[in-house]
């Protein structure tokens, strides 16, 4: 596995804990649907032997990405994450317009964007976690097991 597939099985932990407060639901699921597009996009691309063609077929998985991404529900931080797969297509699509000068450069910036894309979700899931926790805490929903988790028991809260 390369470092970018450790990456982004660390940051699920905190795409997990982002919905404590908020259950399962509509909160969760865009930033689920982002990271399971991120991984399968980057999987697809290691997928493909390198040459003149991948790059076309690199631009379909960024566009495609980028749909993926951005279909609803969705807010500020899948916007974000969208134009970064908008971005990484044009820049294949420049390449293959180039003629395949500069690889260099295009994988430098492929990979800046990549981890661009890994540190918005990476801060995404660090916010709602945070938050989801607050809330947890702050709304008593702790209490509330702790004390019926010992009436269950037979004990006083």
């Amino acid at each position: 596995m390369q470092p970018w597939h450790y990456a982004m099985f660390y940051v699920l932990p905190l795409l997990a804990l982002s919905s404590v407060g908020n259950g399962w639901g509509r909160a969760s699921e865009p930033k689920l649907r982002a990271w399971a597009v991120m991984l399968l996009a980057s999987a697809a691309t290691y997928v493909i032997e390198p040459g003149e063609a991948a790059f076309k077929v690199y631009a379909y998985i960024d566009l495609i990405g980028a749909l993926a991404v951005l279909s609803r529900p969705r807010n500020i931080a899948n916007w974000s994450v969208g134009f970064i797969f908008s971005a990484m297509a044009l820049v294949d699509i420049y390449y293959v317009f180039a003629g395949g000068d500069g690889v260099e450069r295009f994988v430098s910036l492929q990979l800046i964007l990549g981890w661009l894309q890994w540190g918005l979700l990476l801060l995404w899931g660090t916010h709602d976690a945070g938050r989801g926790v607050i809330h947890y805490f702050s709304s008593g929903s702790a209490r509330n097991r702790v004390a019926q988790t010992a009436r269950t028991a037979g004990q006083e809260p």
